[in-house]
């Protein structure tokens, strides 16, 4: 027979993470538009610290975290516009948009770890999140393709640019704006939910692999008139901009826009009052 230690780690503790996977904005018209809209497969990350408690309840430890992250989210689109008139097969327009978001999000989850007395263990957590938005942008651009005349039209926080290249002269107008309020909404909250790995690294340390899914609960755009300039609208809804680029002028009312984000995760946790406890093992 012979001593092994087994760790009991619970308490305070701090750590380190880093989610990596697909985000999306999901909007119902955006979803159902065909080729006008289509959804680019997006990467996203956060990445940021916590601190926690837990404790022995059962046959596990039960705790809860509290962190603050930076994250960046967003969307990716593609799209094309047909000839609504005499060739509805006949591509006037090919689209690429891109919009980037960023946030300080301060999560808060409960988690379960269970078996504590194994070296590697399941656990799950639930919580939600609030963020503020630190910043975005939002780009969008519009090639012609009989002439390749490329138009486009950008967002950065309260700055918008719109520009048009006419290829037959090889010449460039711009102008830019001032927005009224950002386009984008300063806060977002959902919930957040976690399934995985955690594994017993040392005696004050453990290392988790989780899958992770965030579900945003607010409307992330700030819902705006839609004022038009040339061929472009002042304040972007590009629902209502390739609406209006496909022929079919005036408002139509745009349904809310969720952030979601689906990866893993890696976290680094260290305890910072530990205890360990000898058995015995043949």
């Amino acid at each position: 027979m012979f001593p092994f230690f087994c760790i009991a780690q619970k308490g305070f503790n701090i750590s380190i993470s880093g989610d990596f996977g697909k985000t999306s904005l999901l909007n119902k018209e955006d979803k159902n538009a065909g080729e006008i809209l289509d959804f680019v497969p997006t990467s996203g990350y956060q990445m940021g610290g916590n601190l926690g408690y837990r404790k022995e309840i059962g046959g596990g430890f039960a705790g809860l975290n509290v962190g603050v992250k930076y994250s960046h989210v967003g969307q990716k689109y593609k799209g094309r516009i047909v000839d609504p008139v005499n060739d509805s097969t006949t591509i006037i327009y090919l689209i690429k948009g891109q919009i980037n978001l960023n946030y300080i999000t301060i999560p808060m989850e409960l988690n379960y770890t269970l078996f504590k007395n194994k070296r590697i263990r399941p656990t799950f957590s639930l919580g939600c999140y609030f963020a503020f938005n630190k910043s975005y942008s939002d780009k969008w651009e519009q090639i012609n393709t009989y002439n390749q005349d490329v138009s486009k039209f950008s967002y950065n926080n309260l700055d918008y640019t719109q520009s048009h290249f006419t290829s037959a002269i090889n010449y460039t107008v711009s102008s830019d704006y001032k927005l009224d309020k950002p386009y984008y909404s300063k806060i977002d909250y959902g919930w957040v939910t976690r399934l995985g790995i955690e594994f017993e690294a040392f005696q004050n340390c453990t290392i988790s692999v989780n899958g992770t899914y965030n579900r945003g609960l607010k409307d992330v755009e700030n819902k705006t008139e839609i004022l038009y300039s040339g061929q472009f609208p002042m304040k972007k809804n590009p629902w209502e901009y390739l609406k209006y680029k496909n022929g079919t002028n005036g408002s139509v009312k745009r349904s809310k826009t969720y952030n979601s984000f689906l990866g893993a995760s890696l976290t680094i946790t260290y305890f910072l009052f530990n205890s360990k406890s000898q058995k015995n093992q043949k």
